[in-house]
């Protein structure tokens, strides 16, 4: 059986042609690290607890189609004129 975790996800632009995202476990978290990087969008999901952990700098994912089931984007607008 698979469990999930109600996550915050801040996709942003680390590399002139590659965008990833990182996860945290609040919205603050999520806003405040979003200010501090070329934000592109943010989204709330259930992450698999099988492909998710925890580290000492934050949370850690194994990318793959299993990560998360379902999706809804966050609209964080005035982190727009970041890019």
């Amino acid at each position: 059986m698979d469990y999930y975790k109600l996550m915050v996800a801040v996709e942003y632009i680390d590399q002139p042609d590659h965008s990833t995202f990182d996860i945290f476990e609040s919205m603050d978290e999520a806003f405040e690290f979003a200010k501090t990087v070329k934000y592109k969008y943010s989204f709330i999901a259930d992450f698999n607890l099988n492909y998710i952990w925890q580290e000492e700098d934050g949370w850690n994912y194994d990318d793959n189609t299993a990560l998360y089931n379902w999706r809804k984007e966050l609209n964080f607008p005035e982190l727009l004129h970041f890019k």
